[in-house]
């Protein structure tokens, strides 16, 4: 398991950080339970992309929520040397994780900033259940890639090479439109709220 640092875009700069150093509460309406969440490393091109079309851009980061228990086991494993080596890493989680257990996904994509002249925090959340065989991460991250491929066949994301897909949507705002609306089909439970701060 790697330990290298993670990027983030903190204060207007991208900062290192090191996996597991900061874990935070998390709580959601989508699923009951004791949940934590830390840095990692999931910007990839929005470090670049984003402050190109939001210049106020201040802060920006990615974490992955886990359960509680799991975290504090992880990082205990961590600290006594056990996730440096990976085959020592690989035999230690083969042990712990069962394959095929029904897993669920949990996501959450929050911006706050200014809509309309007024202070706002915008948030996505959405949950998602392993079914039909296939696990919930699997579901996410293959029905995601099979919507984004069938758009591209379609022309509705256009441009050449690697085009990073909030790239496509700035150039096509239906994009992320179609893309909730075919996880829906897919029974990908996704919610979007607007809340406006004094």
């Amino acid at each position: 398991m790697s330990t290298l640092g993670l990027q983030q875009s903190l204060d207007g700069k991208v900062v290192n950080v090191e996996p597991l150093t900061e874990i935070f509460d998390f709580s959601t309406w989508l699923v009951e339970g004791e949940f934590a969440e830390f840095y990692t490393d999931g910007l990839s091109t929005l470090l670049i992309t984003l402050p190109k079309y939001f210049r106020t851009l201040r802060n920006a980061y990615e974490r992955t929520i886990r359960w509680r228990k799991h975290l504090d086991a992880v990082r205990a494993l961590r600290e006594l040397g056990l996730l440096s080596d990976f085959e020592t890493a690989k035999y230690i989680f083969s042990k712990l994780l069962r394959p095929g257990t029904n897993d669920f996904s949990i996501m959450v994509v929050e911006a706050r900033g200014e809509l309309n002249g007024d202070k706002a925090i915008v948030r996505f959340e959405g949950v998602d259940y392993a079914q039909g065989g296939f696990t919930s991460m699997a579901r996410l991250t293959g029905f995601t890639a099979a919507i984004v491929a069938d758009l591209v066949a379609k022309g509705e994301i256009k441009g050449e090479g690697l085009t990073p897909i909030e790239e496509a949507y700035m150039r096509n705002k239906s994009i992320l439109n179609q893309v909730i609306n075919a996880l829906r089909k897919e029974n990908i439970k996704i919610y979007k709220t607007k809340t406006m701060i004094e």
